[in-house]
């Protein structure tokens, strides 16, 4: 009953904290939180070159494991692969911060691609086969943190959306 307990706080906060994100991104300039965005994507990749297992192995990632079953992503099966998604990720994070600066005809592009890794994230956590190795923690947890940036840079700019 107390684990039960524990969870339904947990779920609580995180619901809360989601909402003061959205209501804090909902205030700002669009440009402002792409840029902040992209900053926080090359501290993430500067991490993943560093020390993957930071992020890996967060309590974040094991909570989201434990609550969901995903399986948790092993930072050291796969060096070569694990860099390879530091440089995408900080070269993420470089393009943000620089859209950011090119001013509001940038923007739609960050929205799109931000939101297509959203989607093709969470999609794949919620109907790949297990047996396929492709869903994890890891994987659920990035998609969530940008399906949060992308619905908070819509709200700050709706006209985003606009192809």
């Amino acid at each position: 009953m107390t684990d039960l307990l524990y969870l339904v706080f947990a779920v609580y906060y995180l619901v809360r904290i989601c909402i003061d994100c959205l209501t804090l991104l909902h205030t700002m300039n669009p440009s402002t939180v792409v840029f902040a965005k992209g900053v926080a994507d090359v501290g993430i990749g500067l991490i993943l070159f560093w020390k993957p297992v930071l992020l890996y192995e967060s309590s974040a990632t094991k909570a989201l494991s434990a609550l969901t079953g995903l399986g948790m992503t092993n930072s050291s099966i796969a060096p070569g692969f694990n860099h390879s998604i530091a440089c995408l990720v900080a070269s993420v994070g470089l393009g943000s911060v620089v859209a950011a600066r090119s001013g509001p005809a940038a923007l739609p592009a960050i929205l799109a691609m931000t939101s297509a890794c959203t989607v093709l994230s969470l999609i794949t956590c919620a109907f790949a086969p297990v047996a396929w190795g492709v869903g994890s923690a890891t994987l659920l947890l990035g998609g969530l943190v940008n399906a949060i940036f992308s619905l908070g840079l819509y709200l700050a700019e709706p006209r985003l959306l606009r192809f």
